[in-house]
């Protein structure tokens, strides 16, 4: 008798065992959890920047460019006349540094002998003419009479350039914050000028 070889044709037989198939699922598993954790702290960093980007955005398009802040210390009585790039305004002014710690330090030049000017002499101007950028912005908040601190950033007054010379009559360091003391007497030429 011929020995008959028996064929399973059974396609589980020719698959390795079950402990096999587990590891191998589990290292799939554990392959597919440290991709997904890979992407997942990429994506924290490009969230992060994308917030730093927002935020920057936002501070920019709300504050946009830096401001004056005007502080008004006293208005005349009557009808208020608002200042106009115009016309030319006689003022009373002293110039101060301005620390962030709201600290005033005198620059030097003022038109008011009780802040030093040798004599009263009141200064001119016309707003948006020959001036540091915040002066114009500041006064054109005003009303003639009215008598303000003017809070001017250094981006919007001399910046980067120191002003006068150390030692001299006055003299602002480069990227000083200003704070002028300012009364604008009203219009340069008027006979009723503010005193």
């Amino acid at each position: 008798m011929a020995a008959t070889l028996q064929t399973n044709n059974n396609k589980s037989d020719c698959q390795p065992p079950s402990i096999y198939r587990t590891t191998t699922r589990i290292e799939f598993w554990q392959l597919s959890v440290k991709k997904i954790s890979k992407i997942t702290d990429e994506m924290k960093v490009y969230s992060v920047l994308f917030s730093m980007f927002l935020w920057l955005l936002i501070v920019f398009l709300v504050d946009g460019e830096p401001q004056v802040e005007v502080e008004s210390i006293s208005k005349r009585d009557g009808d208020p006349v608002p200042v106009t790039a115009e016309h030319v305004y006689s003022s009373d002014v002293t110039l101060y540094m301005e620390n962030s710690d709201g600290e005033r330090i005198p620059s030097g030049w003022s038109t008011r002998v009780v802040h030093g000017a040798k004599k009263e002499e009141p200064f001119e101007f016309q707003p948006g003419v020959n001036l540091i950028k915040g002066w114009s912005m500041g006064v054109l908040q005003m009303d003639e009479g009215e008598r303000a601190f003017l809070h001017v950033p250094s981006l919007l007054g001399y910046g980067g350039r120191p002003m006068g010379s150390k030692g001299g009559a006055f003299y602002i360091p480069a990227n000083s914050n200003l704070l002028f003391d300012i009364k604008i007497r009203g219009k340069a030429g008027d006979q009723e000028l503010e005193l």
